[in-house]
């Protein structure tokens, strides 16, 4: 049980009572906990990186003019296109974990041989359509 800090302003009071309220759930503190989980999350967040260097390589490359500030456009286009090759190998590497994950993941089983004596019951069941 986690105690409260005591605070006299507002603003973290707000943040202590969404951090460590128990009847509101809003984090998960259990987010990316094995592999297929983070590779879900690295899917998605490396393929807006690479959306976004891409777009941000190819107004380098085609307008210079239009972005301030940038001193030499070659290195500028040279390191916005390494960042999406960056991203597009961390998407391509994610997928790959997610594939194997969810094809080698092994379930749980609470008990081996549960399943040796299961047998569906028989009795108590309607006899629809039969003749007894």
């Amino acid at each position: 049980n986690p105690r409260r800090p005591e605070h006299h302003c507002n603003e973290h009071s707000l943040l202590n009572l969404i951090l460590y309220s128990k009847s509101i759930p809003i984090f998960s503190f259990t987010m990316c906990s094995d592999i297929g989980q983070a590779s879900h999350c690295c899917v998605f967040y490396s393929a807006v990186g690479a959306l976004f260097t891409l777009w941000c390589g190819v107004m380098i490359h085609t307008q210079p003019f239009f972005i301030a500030g940038l001193e030499d456009y070659e290195v500028a286009k040279s390191s916005a296109f390494g960042a999406f090759f960056a991203f597009v190998a961390v998407f391509l590497l994610s997928i790959l974990v997610i594939f194997y994950d969810s094809n080698y993941k092994k379930e749980p089983i609470a008990d081996d041989e549960a399943a040796e004596g299961y047998q569906l019951s028989r009795g108590d069941m309607p006899t629809y359509g039969t003749s007894s």
